[in-house]
């Protein structure tokens, strides 16, 4: 068995909420409270093609990198591997609300 189950103080009303975490196939956490209704959950998604370019652009100015070490621009994205597409939302990640 690779996860476990656990209970956790709700952030919202302090009562104690049902919690889990796993780390295959890769980490997930997930918790529910039973006495407001508060949950979180892990939402597996792909950047847009701006946006992973954006992300491979400040990754490059934060490590210091340069000429053929430098991540380079893409034009198109890389394909999300089939076992693991019906765990991925493709749905572009529209940020906190």
């Amino acid at each position: 068995m690779s996860g476990h189950s656990y209970g956790d103080s709700c952030p919202n009303c302090d009562n104690e909420m049902s919690c889990y975490s796993d780390h295959k196939p890769y980490d997930t956490t997930s918790g529910n409270c039973v006495y407001c209704g508060f949950y979180y959950y892990t939402n597996a998604g792909q950047d847009s093609l701006e946006d992973l370019n954006i992300a491979r652009e400040e990754y490059n100015d934060n490590h210091d990198l340069e000429g053929e070490d430098m991540l380079q621009p893409l034009t198109e994205l890389p394909e999300i591997k089939d076992w693991l597409r019906p765990m991925v939302n493709i749905e572009p990640y529209e940020g906190a609300k």
